[in-house]
């Protein structure tokens, strides 16, 4: 038989075993587009457009009111709500109504008019962090601006030329470029790992059933049957796999990403071979994991919760060298974290080649030996497979 004949009778057998079990079909067909719809359009504005908070101010004076107005004119923060004390306020920190209160004390404008230095109190709800983290950047921000026009106007009055009194508030003036990510923005960081890290669990929930149907239903034999080789048998059990895997990214990257004004700087041709070697070496860890399992559903219960470690583990969202050490290794075996980095750095920083090189080794190399492994185990499957059939038949 030849080597294309046997491929195209086992990409037949396979999408058999697909059309069979609806699980599959939901699996790699509906949940791919459902997911990466969904989780997109959760973060389809990507950023907070605009947060409240309260000023408990009990100076009531003519600078203290000019500090709120200068938080009010911030780009994101609205003052909402003036209540008279901060105990009226925590009223509305309790339902949500306002995520930061910022407390003014009664002779502000007197103590910074004489040089003497004032404390404001600012209370922020920090269970919501991006809507905190907004509310204390602005008002640190403005904080800074009032005392720099206050010392500024004291050096003008003593005699100073504005343009020293401004370097003698401001000796030092930082100029913040931000290189990635330019708008300083969540969904932009996160969406790109989330929708890739869809296309990796459906594929390795869809392909790991099917591998242990073989099992569970003793239909090893017209898989790995001895008259074709171990390397005919994976190529023709994962071809479809792999077909549909490489367009989901292709779709995510030339459509999705796009909808979504994602970034992608990096080289067409990088991208390319960085997504067929991950979907490559997916394919490998799925088969090789499958095979030990005997049941579908326990495969399927087990894998169906790995999304979220995965994802902490390999990097993406929590920096991998504040890991434990038995998590930063045990990240190098799985094809996500190799690639979720480079994703990164090809997409949103526009790293060249040579920056990202040693991970595409590491994907290479990992393919080799899952490959290796994965042909160990199914000829172990199949000698085992034919054992147990020569004993049936002698019975």
């Amino acid at each position: 038989m030849s080597f294309i004949k046997d491929i195209w009778i086992l990409i037949k057998r396979e999408l058999g075993i697909i059309a069979g079990d609806g699980s599959i079909i939901l699996t790699i067909f509906g949940a791919p587009l459902l997911y990466i719809f969904l989780l997109g359009t959760i973060y389809m504005n990507k950023d907070i457009e605009s947060v409240n908070m309260a000023v408990v101010d009990m100076d009531q004076s003519q600078l203290s009111r000019t500090y709120t107005r200068f938080i009010e004119s911030s780009e994101k923060v609205h003052v909402s709500h003036s209540p008279n004390t901060y105990e009226e306020a925590q009223d509305l920190f309790y339902r949500f109504d306002v995520f930061g209160v910022l407390v003014i004390p009664k002779g502000f404008e007197k103590d910074i008019m004489t040089l003497k230095g004032t404390d404001i109190t600012l209370y922020l709800n920090n269970s919501r962090f991006l809507m905190s983290n907004e509310i204390n950047k602005t008002v640190q921000k403005v904080s800074l601006m009032l005392g720099a026009g206050v010392r500024m106007k004291y050096f003008e009055e003593m005699g100073s030329h504005p343009n020293e009194a401004i370097e003698m508030v401001m000796p030092v003036q930082p100029q913040v470029n931000f290189v990635n990510n330019i708008f300083n923005n969540y969904g932009y960081f996160l969406l790109p790992g989330l929708l890739f890290l869809i296309i990796q669990q459906t594929l390795l929930i869809g392909l790991g059933e099917s591998v242990s149907i073989e099992r569970e239903d003793n239909i090893l034999g017209s898989w790995l049957s001895p008259n074709r080789s171990i390397f005919t048998a994976i190529i023709g059990k994962n071809a479809f796999y792999f077909i549909l895997y490489l367009a989901y990214p292709l779709l995510a990257l030339t459509t999705i990403f796009p909808f979504f004004e994602l970034p992608v700087h990096g080289d067409v041709a990088h991208l390319s071979l960085l997504v067929v070697l991950f979907i490559m070496a997916m394919i490998l860890f799925t088969n090789l994991v499958g095979s030990f399992f005997k049941k579908q559903i326990v495969f399927m219960e087990i894998v169906a919760f790995t999304s979220y470690p995965i994802f902490l583990i390999t990097g993406y969202a929590w920096p991998r060298y504040a890991l434990p050490d038995i998590y930063i290794w045990f990240s190098y075996v799985l094809p996500t974290t190799p690639f979720m980095e480079t994703l990164v750095k090809l997409t949103q920083q526009d790293a060249a080649f040579a920056n990202v090189s040693c991970n595409y080794a590491i994907l290479a190399i990992q393919i080799v030996v899952l490959y290796a492994l994965l042909h160990w185990r199914l000829s172990y499957l199949r000698k085992k497979n034919v054992k147990a059939v020569s004993a049936s038949v002698s019975d």
